[in-house]
């Protein structure tokens, strides 16, 4: 619809750490709130092939590898490219909440310590974590056991070396169980609620065939949910009643 355009970032693996997934989401808000306060506001880094680069940034475990700006012809880390999008936030953004201080003052936190000691993030950041447990096997990260450990660290189960690691305390355990229990239970008050009403409908009546995608569930009759911040569906609501 005219009224709504979608962003969608995706890259690679979703973080196990909720430290990490706080962070990438907080920043990526911060950046964006920066633009949308600014009409006539341009990047601060300019990279021909950011798809590329990001690429190379994450096989680089000594954080050295640098992008190319197109237009100052300058060279970035891509801890230098965080600071720049920091800096640009702290400069144009109005005001902040207690939760978007919170994430400015572990921005700022986490690029301290990676240029200074990434290993002391271990408990915080995936990919350090991953580092750092197979450097203690010693078998390095491209040896069977290695491949073995950076496969199953990311299995949701809980024989998944990441919640084993976070069941034994060893990692910062940013959001708790209860909280994300309640989040399972409990969806945003949007087009989410809808989705959860039509699919514990159907699961609960056996109801076949049934279809659910981001913006509209069930096959025959159909059912559009294009606004995403609309929990209420007058059709939808008197077909789950239906069942």
């Amino acid at each position: 619809p005219p009224n709504f355009t979608r962003m969608h970032l995706v890259y690679s693996d979703p973080n196990m750490s909720s430290f990490a997934t706080f962070l990438k989401m907080g920043t990526t808000n911060l950046a964006l709130r920066a633009f949308e306060e600014n009409n006539d506001l341009l990047p601060p880094v300019n990279i021909s092939d950011p798809i590329g680069m990001m690429h190379d940034f994450s096989k680089d475990i000594g954080l050295a590898a640098k992008a190319g700006d197109f237009k100052n012809k300058k060279g970035y880390t891509a801890i230098q490219i965080q600071r720049e999008y920091l800096d640009l936030v702290l400069r144009t953004v109005r005001c902040f909440s207690e939760e978007e201080n919170k994430i400015l003052e572990l921005w700022q936190w986490v690029l301290d310590k990676l240029e200074d000691n990434p290993e002391e993030l271990y408990r915080h950041l995936d990919w350090v974590t991953k580092l750092h447990y197979i450097r203690k096997i010693k078998k390095g990260m491209f040896s069977p056991e290695g491949r073995l450990f950076d496969f199953l660290y990311s299995d949701i189960s809980e024989n998944g070396f990441y919640n084993r690691l976070r069941e034994k305390g060893l990692v910062e355990e940013f959001v708790t169980r209860e909280v994300i229990n309640n989040a399972l239970l409990n969806p945003p008050p949007t087009r989410a609620a809808l989705r959860s009403r039509y699919i514990r409908a159907i699961l609960d009546k056996k109801h076949s065939p049934w279809y659910v995608d981001w913006h509209s569930v069930n096959s025959e009759p159909h059912f559009d949910l294009q606004d995403p911040f609309a929990e209420r569906h007058q059709e939808l609501e008197r077909f789950i009643e239906s069942l």
